[in-house]
């Protein structure tokens, strides 16, 4: 690391009374997150872009889309669940994600 980034982490940890460590470790974190973030913001891109869908489409497709769940209609794509603690709710799309590995508690950073 480079002496400038690595004196401003020291200052860091001593200010929020943590070790290196601790920093490195929370850095790496949020780094791992915001890259499967990006990861998975690319690939509803490039399914968006097969399929024709523009930002412009997006307010109104999830418009449609809630819509028909309210209706009581199971909306084009998805399928139901009837058991696990989904309690029947609407899970999707139906086409396998493949090349995608599964991960938990991501979150949007």
């Amino acid at each position: 690391m480079p002496s400038p980034v690595a004196a401003e982490a020291e200052a860091l940890a001593k200010q929020e009374k943590r070790t290196m460590s601790e920093i490195m470790r929370e850095a790496f974190r949020r780094y791992q997150r915001q890259r499967e973030w990006d990861e998975a913001n690319a690939y509803g891109r490039a399914k968006a872009k097969a399929k024709g869908i523009t930002e412009a489409d997006v307010v109104r497709l999830i418009k449609e889309f809630r819509a028909e769940e309210a209706a009581g209609n199971q909306p084009a794509g998805r399928k139901r669940i009837a058991h696990g603690s989904s309690h029947g709710k609407t899970i999707g799309p139906t086409e396998p994600r493949q090349g995608r590995k599964k991960s938990f508690g991501c979150s949007a950073p």
